[in-house]
């Protein structure tokens, strides 16, 4: 566990594994996420961390479902909190594996 990340969401996976979005922010680093996968009783494994140039934000929400041919697509995404700083952005992925 690593302090400077917090949980913001959690979705089931098929088979039992959850992916875990968590979020970290400083001064010093701006906004940091990263994906972990958990698969009880393993410890869970980092799976992602987006960086620059890739879009970086203050993703707080997450969704896992399966898609009509059978993958499992994932969505992340941001709010804007009303802040001009911050932007509403979702984004998707597929397949995970």
């Amino acid at each position: 566990a690593d302090p400077f990340f917090r949980p913001t969401a959690a979705a089931p996976l098929p088979g039992g594994e959850v992916l875990v979005l968590e979020r970290g922010y400083s001064r010093t680093h701006g906004v940091e996420v990263r994906l972990m996968r958990a698969a009880p009783p393993a410890p869970p494994r980092e799976v992602a961390r987006p960086a620059p140039p890739a879009a970086v934000d203050n993703f707080e929400t997450l969704a896992a479902f399966r898609a009509a041919e059978g993958e499992t697509t994932l969505l992340i995404a941001s709010d804007a909190n009303f802040n001009p700083a911050q932007r509403t952005l979702p984004l998707a992925f597929a397949p995970v594996e």
